[in-house]
């Protein structure tokens, strides 16, 4: 069993770079597993309230590092140390204001006990940009640079940018 945690419910904001970044992240899964069909639940949901087999991966795309990522965010498990296989991709940073560097963005205590948890568990977290990354270092929190998945296309990659043209 595969659990994608969206951040695109139909229901709330219908930002379709969101849903961009679920689909992206849905197409380059399944080119290297070609029988992945996650169960795609709204980041909000409780995972204690489902009945959710040990090991099951859970990938939580565009994963929002921000004050209470977990459990304002993301609810997750009541018990972090039931999540087996957790993978947060293309990390967006999420503050209350436009921080203009990484020295400028904060969080508490707490928030950064969780990431760095997730972080010494699963690994660095993969983000979308440099302000994030420097932003999680400042903290000591492992992160590195992925990109946007929203960009993400296997049929360009490798191909001049003068060459890429829409599929036909």
């Amino acid at each position: 069993m595969s659990i994608l945690l969206t951040t695109f419910p139909a229901h709330r904001s219908g930002n379709v770079g969101v849903a961009l970044i679920t689909a992206s992240t849905v197409a380059m899964i399944k080119e290297r597993l070609p029988g992945y069909v996650p169960r795609v639940l709204f980041r909000e949901t409780s995972l204690d309230e489902l009945d959710i087999p040990p090991g099951t991966s859970i990938v939580a795309p565009g994963f929002s590092v921000a004050e209470a990522s977990y459990s304002k965010l993301y609810r997750l498990y009541a018990d972090l140390d039931k999540l087996d296989h957790f993978y947060p991709v293309g990390c967006s940073l999420q503050t209350d204001t436009r921080a203009e560097s990484a020295a400028e963005v904060r969080h508490t205590d707490s928030t950064q006990q969780v990431l760095r948890w997730m972080a010494d568990r699963f690994g660095a977290f993969p983000c979308r940009d440099a302000l994030i990354v420097d932003a999680l270092n400042r903290h000591g929190i492992p992160a590195l640079n992925c990109g946007d998945l929203a960009q993400y296309d296997s049929r360009y990659i490798g191909r001049p940018i003068s060459a890429c043209q829409a599929p036909r």
